[in-house]
C-alpha cells in the first residue's frame, strides 16, 4: 500500500493536473497522488474565454535513511581528537554525550580518554524513517615510564640511568641530549 496525499483544486472551470503520473485523476477537483519522489503537482484551470490560472502543491516524499558514520571504528592515543561526519542530514542524536562537542550535529568532535561506543540516530522531521549507526573508539593505553629516584653525584661522575618501562614501549628519546651517550636507548 502506497502512502497517498489528497489534493484539492476549487474551480468551476475545466481543470487539468500535471504531471499525469502517480495520480488517480487528472481532471478531477479532488485527486489522490502517490508519488515515489518529491513532486510538484500543478493544477491548471481554463475558463470559457481561454484564460488560464495555475496553482501548485508540493508533495514531499521522505526516503529511507541509510546512515553511515565516518570513522566507524577508531583507535586513538589518549588526548587525541576524532572528527566525526555523517553521510546524511536530519534530526540527529548522539549518545552517550561523554567527550562529544555536540550531540545534535552531523560532525561533532570527540576526545575520549577511555574506550567508548557512540550510538547515533538520524530521523526525518516527520517521523517516517530513522536509522542508527555506531562509532567504536578504542584508546591505546598511556605508556608508563619511571626514571627512578633522583640522584646526587659528584661532578663528572658517569651514571647509567635504568628506568622502568611498561611493556608496550617501542622507542625511546632522552632530552636534553647533552652529556648522554645515547638519546634513543632504553638505558
Amino acid at each position: 500500500q502506497k502512502d497517498t496525499a489528497i489534493l484539492r483544486a476549487y474551480t468551476v472551470d475545466s481543470l487539468l493536473w500535471s504531471p499525469a503520473t502517480n495520480i488517480n485523476c487528472t481532471t478531477c477537483d479532488t485527486v489522490k497522488v502517490y508519488p515515489n519522489i518529491t513532486t510538484k503537482y500543478i493544477a491548471r484551470a481554463i475558463n470559457s474565454d481561454g484564460c488560464k490560472s495555475y496553482d501548485t502543491s508540493l508533495v514531499i516524499v521522505y526516503q529511507p535513511i541509510n546512515l553511515q558514520v565516518f570513522p566507524a571504528d577508531t583507535i586513538i592515543c589518549p588526548g587525541q581528537t576524532i572528527k566525526y561526519n555523517l553521510n546524511t542530514n536530519g534530526i540527529i542524536l548522539w549518545s552517550p554525550p561523554n567527550f562529544l562537542s555536540n550531540t545534535k550535529i552531523k560532525n561533532p568532535t570527540a576526545k575520549p580518554d577511555t574506550a567508548i561506543t557512540y550510538t547515533v540516530i538520524v530521523a526525518d522531521s516527520v517521523g517516517c524513517y530513522a536509522d542508527t549507526a555506531f562509532a567504536v573508539v578504542r584508546v591505546y593505553p598511556t605508556p608508563k615510564v619511571n626514571a627512578g629516584p633522583d640522584k646526587i653525584l659528584a661532578y663528572y661522575t658517569s651514571y647509567t640511568l635504568t628506568p622502568a618501562y611498561s611493556s608496550d614501549i617501542t622507542s625511546y628519546l632522552w632530552t636534553p641530549a647533552g652529556n648522554l651517550t645515547c638519546t634513543t636507548c632504553g638505558n
